[in-house]
């Protein structure tokens, strides 16, 4: 198990802040950050594409990052979400356990037996 931040970007701003909340209701993340949008530029279809995007920073660890990502599959609307994991390779002990004591990974809350 290690700690993870976790960014991904999201077209709508509500609905980001929607997915946050449910990640955290159902302790597969600690906390998240919706930041302000920003102007995205990127590579689709054979296109070069524009969009306002925000980006979601979460903190987790490595024991949630399967069932996150099936989370946040089942209510992106992008086909290609980005969603990207980066270690966290230190901090303050208080907040990397406060991160510990926040989640669940093994029994996601309000996630009936047999669903994610």
């Amino acid at each position: 198990m290690s700690f993870m931040s976790v960014w991904i970007s999201h077209p709508d701003r509500n609905e980001a802040c929607n997915l946050v909340e449910s990640l955290v209701e159902k302790g597969l993340v600690a906390c998240g950050h919706v930041f302000e949008p920003g102007l995205s530029i990127y590579r689709w279809e054979g296109d070069v594409v524009r969009g306002i995007e925000v980006m979601i920073l979460l903190k987790t660890t490595s024991d949630c990052s399967d069932l996150l990502i099936e989370q946040v599959k089942k209510s992106h609307p992008y086909e290609v979400p980005e969603i990207i994991f980066q270690a966290i390779d230190g901090g303050s002990s208080s907040y990397l356990s406060w991160i510990l004591e926040s989640i669940s990974p093994l029994h996601p809350k309000d996630t009936p037996p047999g669903e994610t």
